[in-house]
């Protein structure tokens, strides 16, 4: 087989891993077929001369026009963040001696929605698991770190308060 067409082959494969999901078994025999093909370039004496220049510029054109045509398909807006992420507080708004409904089962982490604070708190047990819909107390805050403890005989049985865990959950 001549080197062109070991050079093309190899080009070929390398556009079919580019849409078929081989996890880079045709990406590997692409390069194994550009690199027979560039090998066997170097051997003829009659390519040898311009054949590592030809290589070089085929692979920055191709570079070059794949990129372009990944640019102007958009691709590059979906994979760049664009987006500013939030600034994460210092410190928790919640207080020692708050208290908390479990939105989430706590084992032994998990999220409290705690009164009078408008968002969801990551918070850790003692090391007790505590079910969703406990009610809970902040004991210890410790940096951004909240401890909390389960309220003893405190199941919320107020239907309005579990009603509420239960939509925030869905």
């Amino acid at each position: 087989m001549s080197p062109l067409a070991w050079l093309v082959i190899g080009v070929v494969l390398l556009f079919l891993e580019l849409w078929l999901p081989t996890f880079g078994v045709l990406a590997i025999a692409s390069a194994f077929s550009i690199g027979v093909g560039v090998w066997m370039l170097l051997q003829d004496t009659v390519f040898a001369p311009w054949a590592t220049e030809g290589v070089v510029l085929t692979v920055l054109i191709v570079f070059a026009g794949s990129a372009f045509v990944l640019w102007r398909l958009g691709v590059w807006r979906r994979i760049e963040l664009r987006d500013t992420v939030a600034p994460v507080p210092e410190r928790p708004a919640v207080e020692i001696g708050s208290y908390g409904v479990a939105h989430t089962v706590l084992r032994p982490i998990g999220v409290v929605v705690f009164d009078g604070v408008p968002m969801h708190v990551d918070v850790q047990t003692q090391g007790e698991f505590i079910d969703r819909g406990m009610r809970v107390q902040c004991v210890h805050i410790d940096g951004k770190r909240v401890i909390v403890q389960k309220v003893e005989d405190a199941y919320m049985h107020n239907k309005e308060n579990i009603n509420h865990i239960q939509k925030e959950g869905e």
